[in-house]
């Protein structure tokens, strides 16, 4: 996989060799002006932080009133005393990774959080050089095109900010990003070995992320089963294949499960007090629904971190503890137009801020609280500006997504060997969806945070529009029966 990048740059015709050496330099100086050189940007903590420094043994060099929310912290101490976890996410191994390597510069005890930006970055641009060389048979203004879309996209604030940041969802958004290059590259046949070895790793990753990304593994893991039994791999491989599927879907359904147990309580008592329980036309039918009565109906509009809110009353909690995850689908599914309701909302309201509303800068940059960069922002006020004016249209690209399969089945048989990119298609929209419906039904505070990996998968999936519009898909070894 290495040597067919490496010999996109050097062993492809003078304008191939070129582009692509433009095109990768572009990415990685845009990248580095943001995430390295001062004044860096990134994603104030807003106390998540801790699910991967506390484990590492990091505290940051800066008050408690200075930590949060409105600017982002740099400087961090290696106390060299870890605290121990319930839950393992992944993103810990990059993290891990990037106080090693700043051991090597580094004075002893301390690290820099544009270490970790560093390590992200890396993997960041790797993932954009395979798509320079997926990108490489192209005819010239169609790779011109498909390439500054994609640096335009992904190198916006909106992104790189996340990259000098503690969140799980930079670990869950990589791994995304090369679970879908690894099916695109398993279905044009270039590379099976290669393919499987990235979504096997990218897989694992993206389902120990966090348990709203675990969720997704399973369709995707589904997906890769039918390329692997419906394609002209080996019989090896179509084993190998399967039983990474069925892997990483287990990983994925286990751990969704498990971290939900432990830390889904609250998010659910957020949900139905401050959501359902305020907007509901029949308040006491559905917090009896979850078996709470109608005293409780005084924390209504109330979410479970608030002071003398609902989570901190015991009583509550007992009456509370028989609600699930599973519960709530329950409820959504006999009271569908309240759960529509409040997609919409999210949509008009959270969506437009595709930009956490956190502070970019740090302290000492003399920035004023919650300040965000003006720059590297094309793109995302692009994406704000759709929400303000029409939040419904990402369902009519969702739904396109979804009727891909369709219209590809009803055309000739020329398009047959487009069918398995046209479900592809397909999966990102099923993805998108259950991401939307997972980040508006199922929490209640910070939506437009938890809508991070919703707005990603839509970005991915304008890309792969655009790629089909452009050029269509590849069809020379694509080997579908």
């Amino acid at each position: 996989m290495v040597y067919r990048v490496v010999s996109t740059i050097m062993i492809r015709p003078g304008s191939v060799r070129l582009w692509a050496a433009a095109s990768i330099s572009i990415f990685v100086m845009a990248l580095t002006c943001q995430v390295l050189i001062p004044p860096v940007i990134g994603l104030a903590d807003n106390g998540d932080f801790f699910r991967i420094t506390a484990p590492l043994g990091l505290e940051p060099l800066a008050p408690p009133e200075s930590r949060f929310f409105d600017h982002i912290v740099t400087e961090y101490v290696i106390t060299g005393n870890p605290i121990g976890r319930q839950v393992f996410y992944s993103g810990e191994l990059f993290a891990h990774c990037a106080v090693k390597l700043s051991q090597l510069r580094m004075p002893a005890g301390r690290f820099d959080i544009r270490w970790l930006g560093f390590t992200y970055a890396v993997v960041l641009c790797g993932l954009f050089s395979l798509f320079i060389h997926f990108l490489s048979r192209w005819g010239n203004v169609s790779r011109g095109i498909a390439s500054v879309v994609v640096i335009w996209i992904f190198t916006d604030a909106m992104y790189s900010a996340y990259l000098n940041s503690f969140y799980t969802d930079v670990a869950g958004w990589l791994s995304f990003l090369t679970v879908v290059l690894a099916l695109v590259f398993l279905l044009t046949g270039r590379s099976v070995a290669g393919g499987l070895v990235m979504f096997t790793t990218a897989g694992l990753v993206l389902a120990t992320s966090k348990p709203q990304n675990a969720v997704v593994v399973i369709p995707i893991s589904g997906f890769l089963t039918y390329i692997v039994l419906t394609g002209s791999c080996g019989r090896m491989q179509r084993v190998v294949g399967c039983i990474v599927a069925i892997c990483v879907a287990t990983v994925g359904l286990v751990y969704a499960v498990t971290v939900t147990r432990i830390y889904g309580q609250p998010a659910l008592i957020s949900v139905v007090m401050a959501r359902i329980a305020k907007q509901s036309p029949q308040p006491l039918n559905d917090v009896r629904f979850f078996g709470l009565d109608g005293d409780d109906l005084k924390y209504a509009g109330m979410h479970a971190f608030m002071p003398n809110g609902p989570g901190s009353n015991p009583g509550f909690v007992s009456r509370f503890s028989k609600t699930t995850a599973a519960t709530l689908a329950l409820y959504y599914v006999e009271h569908p137009a309240l759960a529509a309701g409040f997609i919409m909302e999210d949509l008009r309201v959270s969506g437009p801020r595709n930009r956490t509303l956190f502070g970019n800068f740090e302290k000492r940059d003399g920035v004023l609280p919650r300040a965000q960069s003006a720059e590297f922002v094309g793109w995302s006020r692009l994406r704000a500006m759709l929400f303000q004016i029409w939040p419904s249209h990402v369902f009519v690209l969702y739904a396109a997504a979804l009727a891909a399969p369709i219209a590809v089945c009803v055309r000739s048989r020329r398009t047959a060997a487009r069918r398995p990119f046209a479900l592809l298609i397909a999966l990102l929209g099923l993805v998108g969806l259950i991401q939307l419906c997972l980040a508006s039904l199922f929490d209640a505070t910070e939506t437009e945070r938890h809508l991070f990996m919703f707005h990603a998968n839509t970005d991915v999936l304008i890309v792969a529009a655009l790629i089909g519009a452009l050029e269509g898909w590849p069809t020379d070894k694509l080997g579908t029966k």
